[in-house]
């Protein structure tokens, strides 16, 4: 038998709620997205193979380069909490006035123990997160609502294309917009894109738009998830793919 181990179509978020002050300001955004470590939720948290995650779109997406980043990706911890911190203090916060939010998450075992570590990880910057759990069907409906400050959010890939990671911030996408980002620019790029039949330049667009919301931080991404499949040696046939789909024919 043979473990098999790939990336997947499913990503971990946080969600943040930018019709809500302060989260309609940029920096705040970003400050609570530089703060967090995406390697020690991957590989000491969670230890199931697991990315760390400094894009939308995960690795592997059919016809798409998968260049958009975070402006900080790569950059040392220690380098992202001081510019958090400074981005806080433009913003209005700092020891005499600290941010303070509730985050919602799910009840469930990884949740619970991701939720701790990014509490500890935003205390670094002066920020103090207030843990709010309930059952999965209550989060997302809170979450749909927008009834939330900033939220743990989850998404599997209907199918292989960077579409369908990318609409979930488009402004026209309604109640799937759960971050209520209301860039019309971004709007417009992934309108375009829908409009393009060349594969390239449809890629272009959509790389365009992912990091201009990246930019912007309305949804931050932790970590990709991972396909485990153990395959025995006399299977043949077997070809791994994103969304984990494979047919007995």
């Amino acid at each position: 038998m043979d473990l098999m181990c790939s990336p997947n179509g499913a990503r971990a978020i946080i969600t943040i709620n930018t019709s809500r002050p302060p989260f309609d300001d940029a920096r705040v955004r970003a400050a609570l997205s530089l703060a967090i470590d995406r390697e020690t939720i991957a590989e000491k948290i969670l230890r199931a193979g697991e990315q760390p995650a400094y894009s939308l779109v995960p690795p592997g997406i059919a016809d798409y380069p998968g260049t958009a980043r975070f402006p900080y990706a790569g950059q040392p911890l220690d380098q992202r909490v001081a510019e958090a911190k400074r981005l806080l203090a433009e913003a209005g916060f700092g020891p005499e006035n600290p941010l303070s939010f509730k985050f919602n998450y799910i009840a469930d075992p990884d949740s619970r123990r991701v939720a701790v570590a990014l509490g500890q990880m935003w205390q670094a910057i002066g920020v103090s997160a207030d843990l709010v759990l309930s059952e999965k069907k209550v989060h997302y409906n809170t979450v749909r609502v927008r009834d939330y400050e900033v939220a743990e959010s989850n998404w599997f890939a209907d199918y292989n294309d960077a579409k369908n990671f990318l609409f979930l911030a488009q402004p026209s996408s309604g109640a799937m917009n759960t971050s209520a980002y209301a860039n019309m620019e971004y709007e417009n790029l992934i309108s375009q894109a829908d409009a393009t039949a060349d594969a390239a330049a449809r890629a272009a667009l959509l790389t365009k738009a992912e990091q201009l919301m990246l930019d912007e931080h309305p949804l931050v991404p932790l970590y990709f998830g991972v396909n485990r499949a153990l395959i025995g040696t006399h299977v043949e046939g077997w070809v791994d793919n994103i969304v984990n789909v494979h047919r007995t024919r």
